[in-house]
């Protein structure tokens, strides 16, 4: 494959947008399973202005499984080694046309469904745009666990129990995240693969800018 830009698309089926008061708690429910919550007064402006409304705009991506990956053009791979994701997550909001990030003091909670098992190695790395593709990073700040806790479990049933009845959640197997800043953010392993065998690609036209 090829990826000779770094322009990903962000597609409704993928992509939830809602508006929430800053000043309070709120939790954002992604279609698929995933979700996200955030604490009150949580942001501040990029710019370091005040923001100017306490009313702010939430755009939460989720891409859980491969198909959802390479349907986005999103690679897997921390420079030169590769990873098994268990869930990306893109995160940005706005108050107005100001674009906020998290202060210094708030962390947010993810919770993704659990497609691949509980293996070992798992944490969260944070995305760049590196090399003409999204590139990932570790983030040792950030932490990650799996499987929720009963007393989790009963918080987290409480807010969907109007949805889920209780023998369906307590089925129920994810990833808890709690990251520090927006942008994007990954549920990861290193891979490691035996017997690598190394290809020579020839590029029509040359290999500047294109990742293979």
């Amino acid at each position: 494959l090829q990826f000779t830009s770094s322009d990903l698309t962000f597609t409704n089926e993928n992509c939830l947008t809602q508006s929430v008061n800053s000043t309070m708690e709120n939790t954002l429910y992604h279609p698929n399973g995933a979700s996200v919550f955030i604490p009150s007064y949580a942001f501040e402006t990029e710019s370091g202005l005040e923001m100017p409304t306490n009313s702010v705009d939430i755009k939460f991506c989720v891409y859980i499984d491969p198909a959802d990956f390479l349907a986005a053009d999103i690679t897997s791979n921390a420079t030169l080694r590769w990873l098994e994701s268990g869930g990306m997550v893109y995160i940005e909001a706005y108050a107005g046309k100001e674009k906020l990030k998290l202060r210094s003091t708030a962390n947010v909670e993810l919770n993704l469904m659990n497609l691949i098992g509980n293996p070992d190695g798992m944490m969260v790395f944070t995305g760049e745009q590196r090399y003409n593709i999204l590139n990932w990073n570790p983030s040792p700040k950030d932490k990650l666990k799996s499987e929720a806790t009963e007393n989790e479990k009963e918080e987290v049933f409480d807010d969907w129990e109007s949805e889920y009845d209780e023998s369906e959640y307590a089925a129920f197997e994810g990833y808890l995240l709690t990251v520090s800043n927006l942008g994007w953010i990954n549920c990861d392993r290193f891979l490691e693969i035996d017997n690598q065998t190394e290809l020579m690609v020839n590029v029509v036209g040359g290999s500047d800018g294109v990742a293979v």
